[in-house]
């Protein structure tokens, strides 16, 4: 298991590549997922962990889970499947 720390820095390094992968900026984001500006500011700044309800909210907008956002090293064009 990841330790707290880890974990934002994983939520926050996989946040930033879908971002860029789907070209959303920080407002579309906060807009499309229903979810304040502020919150995902803090997650990209790893200042916060995120529940699971705004994970959710995320994922949806990049047409992902909320626990693919949590696989280190996601990449945003091969989303990662349970086998």
């Amino acid at each position: 298991m990841f330790d707290m720390k880890t974990r934002k820095r994983i939520l926050s390094e996989n946040l930033k590549r879908l971002m860029k992968h789907h070209q959303v900026s920080q407002l579309e984001l906060s807009k499309r997922a229903g979810i304040g500006q502020a919150t995902i500011s803090r997650i990209l700044k790893e200042e916060s962990a995120a529940a699971i309800d705004t994970l959710d909210s995320i994922g949806a907008v990049f047409g992902v889970s909320a626990w693919q956002i949590l696989v280190p090293e996601l990449d945003p064009s091969n989303h990662p499947a349970l086998s």
